[in-house]
């Protein structure tokens, strides 16, 4: 019987679902043993289906997703934090620099682009106040770090979910393990750079 898998990506840029079609004769390989019933870069599946391992890339910087992240969570049994922005903060983790307000102000009211200083509607899923690491909203049982992670370790850590280690060194970090220390680590000296450059900011506005 084949292991169902469900993946989501969340505020990233793909890169890491794009890692997973690269594999190629390995993805073949393990076709009598993985249904993917959710993959968003090779089907259209709006729902979350029951399954057995899930696979997230991306941080959450939105509503939508907090919300896709929880409904993933409750629909696999095991879940995987796949790529440096989903272990680490990766790219997504520049977001720790600048909050909600900061964000929307520098694009919307003063972006050069945008002549009429409109902001998005309600319509459009409202910003979390930062970046938010994945395992602060929901329990995560493995990490796979990498941007993306390479091929090899992919089809090397779904081999594992699969068959068990049986002695073998594998790709995967079990959690909660040092990847969410460091990530709330590198939140906070984000904050402290935040907080200790506005005083400049503001100084120089003034002048």
């Amino acid at each position: 019987m084949s292991a169902k898998v469900s993946t989501e990506w969340l505020s990233g840029c793909s890169g890491c679902h794009v890692a997973i079609v690269d594999l190629h004769e390995k993805l073949v390989n393990l076709a009598e043993e993985v249904e993917f019933v959710r993959i968003p870069v090779l089907m259209d599946e709006k729902g979350y289906p029951k399954a057995d391992i899930g696979i997230v890339e991306g941080a959450i910087r939105s509503v939508h997703d907090r919300e896709a992240l929880i409904k993933l969570r409750e629909s696999v049994k095991t879940l995987v934090a796949f790529g440096s922005c989903a272990v680490f903060g990766g790219p997504s983790g520049i977001g720790w620099l600048y909050d909600r307000e900061s964000v929307l102000k520098a694009v919307y009211d003063e972006g050069a682009s945008n002549a009429g200083g409109e902001r998005p509607d309600a319509d459009v899923p409202k910003l979390e106040d930062s970046v938010i690491p994945i395992d602060e909203v929901v329990p995560v049982d493995y990490y796979l770090p990498g941007c993306p992670p390479s091929p090899y370790f992919i089809a090397s850590a779904l081999r594992l979910m699969l068959d068990g280690p049986q002695g073998k060194q594998t790709p995967l970090v079990s959690g909660p393990s040092a990847a969410s220390a460091s990530a709330r680590c590198a939140r906070r000296r984000a904050r402290r750079f935040r907080k200790a450059r506005s005083p400049r900011r503001t100084q120089s506005a003034v002048s």
